[in-house]
C-alpha cells in the first residue's frame, strides 16, 4: 500500500545497509499537520552482536491546545552471540 499525502515513509536502500534506522513512517494530522504517529526500525548487527528495535510514537492535542507525546511502545531483542536473545516489549502512556 502507498501512502497518503499525510504520510511519509523511508525504507533502507540496498546501498545504506550500514544504517542503524532501517524504515520509517510519520502520518501527520490532517488539520494540524503536526506528527501524529511515528514508527521507525532500527537494526544494529556485527559479528558479536544482533539487535533491533521497533519503535511508535504516537502525539495529538493536549491540554492548553499544545501538541504532545499520548503514547510510546519499544519493543525488539538483543541478542549476543555467546548468549540467549533476549527480548523486550515496554508500553506507555503520557498522562497531562
Amino acid at each position: 500500500a502507498h501512502p497518503d499525502s499525510l504520510t511519509y515513509r523511508y525504507t533502507l536502500k540496498p546501498t545504506e545497509k550500514n544504517l542503524a534506522v532501517r524504515s520509517l513512517t510519520v502520518k501527520l494530522d490532517s488539520i494540524t499537520r503536526k506528527p501524529l504517529r511515528i514508527e521507525a526500525v532500527l537494526v544494529s548487527e556485527n559479528s558479536l552482536y544482533t539487535a533491533e528495535k521497533q519503535i511508535l510514537l504516537e502525539s495529538g492535542p493536549k491540554e492548553g491546545n499544545n501538541w504532545g507525546i499520548i503514547s510510546y511502545h519499544l519493543s525488539g531483542f538483543q541478542h549476543l552471540s555467546i548468549s540467549d536473545k533476549n527480548t523486550f516489549d515496554v508500553k506507555g502512556t503520557i498522562s497531562r
